[in-house]
């Protein structure tokens, strides 16, 4: 049952689909928003959460008062026009991200460590995606980039892949996603990283 069912069959007399579908769409993009790669500032993710909690009463049944419902939905359509457009810009580059460390380089350890990770070639940045010519020896390669940044994909010489998913570790003062080659690695290539 998706969340539009479910805010039909709990809503008791309330038979304004449009408005319901509303609300229930805009609960799933304040979550979506919460859950991006957004910078978005404490304030304001603490607002979303306020707001979410109060569609959530409506979910549960607790806003008797259909007006309620009404301003909740006009509520959370003025957040939303602001912080979508503002996520939106972030992930079109329009809006520049805060710089930090992107790690990258070999290494014959199978599991990351802090140690390890910050003796790799590193560069500050606010971009997650580039191009690498390597050389590695029998070693595994790793690229890290903080977690706000987003995930990435890999092409190696030309094919898709050869990497495992991302484990997550605390490098520069905030959460990274660490990444690893699924096999270890001899010789030289080509690294795309990308979207």
């Amino acid at each position: 049952m998706n969340s539009t069912e479910w805010l039909k069959m709990n809503l008791p007399g309330y038979d304004d689909a449009a408005d319901i579908l509303k609300l229930s769409e805009n609960f799933d993009t304040l979550d979506r928003i919460l859950k991006s790669n957004a910078d978005i500032d404490t304030e304001t993710k603490a607002e979303i959460e306020r707001i979410m909690a109060e569609i959530l009463k409506v979910k549960d049944n607790q806003l008797d008062d259909m007006r309620n419902v009404t301003i909740a939905i006009n509520e959370v359509n003025n957040l939303i026009r602001g912080l979508d457009q503002r996520v939106t810009a972030i992930e079109e580059g329009e809006i520049e991200r805060e710089e930090n460390y992107v790690y990258y380089g070999q290494s014959t350890a199978a599991t990351p460590t802090q140690s390890q990770m910050n003796s790799l070639n590193k560069i500050m940045t606010n971009v997650a995606y580039r191009d690498l010519n390597i050389s590695v020896s029998n070693a595994y390669w790793y690229y890290a980039l903080p977690v706000r940044f987003g995930t990435v994909r890999f092409e190696v010489s030309g094919f898709t892949g050869g990497f495992l998913e991302p484990t997550v570790m605390v490098l520069s003062g905030e959460d990274y996603y660490v990444y690893r080659s699924i096999q270890v690695l001899n010789g030289s290539a080509t690294i795309i990283v990308k979207a």
